[in-house]
């Protein structure tokens, strides 16, 4: 057994520590050689369990939630011929496995799919579909119309803008509007990983707006022109934005910004800055947080004490 191998177990041993659910235990996880891409987009509960022999051969998206007692082996018992054989579990961005789900083939689990408690995982799940039992067989699908949010319109509406197909652009813009009271024109741009908070309603942005990858954009979220500039506002990766935030004028909002509710931003905002207020200044650095803002998974107890003069 060599050092590397050691300090694997190691790791995948410290992992059922008391700790955070989020962040620290898949970053402790990934450390044990696990490949999760994005251990501040990953969630895995308490008593999780992974392969010790082979974790290399276990790939994590961001986003997939493993919850309490989850299972994942990669090397299987063959029947036929009575010896073990290796495999690889690959799981999709934003899939979801019940508690104490056991995976035990190598599969590959699509994106958004949701594996119902207790069940055993033998064969390839699809994308966006709930499977449960054991075996594990499909429930349902869960993609539809009802669904799907403004940022799925959006990407309909920006391919077709791409192909410079005429007229049904617009119809899809008009069903934006008539569906979420939104607007989003193909002229923008948002990249993948981003996506609206309820769905994108009321949400409007100014044509040519850019917004990056893996941005969380809250409740009636709006960016506007500031007279006498032509340019229009531009957010990079990872941006939060609370809700009802207006962005003004030719401004650059850097990586890892958190903008808090109800503020209106005229200004560019560097790299990792936490910005509130009308006009918006900056009060704190993401750095300082102790935990992801955008998938806080704490709650506290009790109510706020009453108002005091």
């Amino acid at each position: 057994m060599n050092i590397l191998r050691i300090k694997k177990l190691i790791f995948l041993h410290l992992q059922h520590l008391p700790m955070k659910s989020r962040a620290w235990r898949p970053l402790v996880c990934k450390w044990g050689g696990v490949q999760i891409i994005s251990p501040k987009r990953t969630f895995i509960g308490e008593g999780v369990i992974f392969d010790t022999n082979y974790p290399q051969d276990i790939f994590i998206e961001e986003g997939v939630r493993l919850t309490s007692g989850v299972k994942i082996v990669t090397h299987f018992m063959n029947p036929n011929t009575g010896s073990y054989d290796r495999g690889k579990v690959h799981i999709c961005k934003g899939a979801y496995l019940g508690m104490n789900t056991l995976v035990v083939k190598p599969v590959t689990i699509g994106e958004r799919a949701i594996i119902g408690a207790g069940s055993v995982v033998t064969k390839d799940i699809p994308a966006n579909e709930v499977w449960a039992g054991n075996p594990a067989k499909i429930y349902k699908k869960t993609v539809g119309l009802i669904h799907m949010d403004i940022i799925s319109f959006y990407r309909v509406e920006r391919w077709l803008f791409e192909r410079h197909i005429p007229v049904l652009p617009k119809i899809v813009q008009l069903l934006i509007f008539l569906i979420f009271n939104s607007k989003i024109t193909a002229d923008s741009k948002i990249g993948k990983g981003s996506y609206c908070v309820c769905k994108g309603i009321s949400t409007v942005l100014i044509p040519g707006t850019e917004i990056g990858e893996n941005c969380v954009l809250g409740l009636r979220f709006s960016t506007v022109r500031q007279f006498p500039y032509k340019e229009v506002p531009c957010l990079k990766n990872n941006v939060w934005v609370g809700p009802n935030v207006i962005i003004a004028g030719p401004v650059v909002i850097e990586d890892d910004v958190v903008i808090a509710g109800n503020s209106f931003v005229n200004r560019s905002v560097p790299k990792g800055a936490i910005v509130a207020g009308c006009p918006a200044k900056i009060i704190g650095w993401r750095k300082n947080l102790d935990y992801a803002i955008e998938t806080n998974p704490k709650y506290k107890d009790g109510r706020m004490p009453f108002l005091t003069k």
